[in-house]
């Protein structure tokens, strides 16, 4: 009985010490490897960060550079229509120094059918 009562003793004061370098190699164990798969991914997301932010910059500066297309598209199709317009003036101007007559083409298409 007195020697499992030492061999209790001796467990008791052996145990704790045991038990906290178990816990420590443990702890030491796995806690390396997820503090650098954490570095790891907190470095690939910063990568990720900054990739998406250039991409973010390259769509700005194409979104800028349609539209500048389209005002110039715009322009052209503006100007192009002003210079109809002022050709339908000249020839409307001409005819009418001409006096001649003009007809619709509704009024052309009912009397020749």
């Amino acid at each position: 009985m007195e020697a499992l009562a030492q061999m209790g003793a001796e467990l008791e004061s052996l145990l704790p010490e045991q038990i906290g370098l178990a816990v420590r190699e443990g702890l030491q164990a796995e806690a390396v490897p997820v503090a650098r798969q954490l570095a790891e991914l907190r470095g690939l997301a910063n990568q990720l960060i900054r990739r998406l932010d250039q991409l973010e910059q390259v769509l700005e500066t194409e979104r800028f550079a349609r539209v500048e297309d389209l005002g110039l598209l715009v322009d052209l199709i503006a100007g192009g229509w002003c210079g109809v317009d002022t050709r339908l003036a000249r020839i409307e101007q001409s005819l009418s120094e001409r006096e001649a007559t003009v007809y619709q083409l509704e009024q052309v298409e009912r009397e020749t059918a």
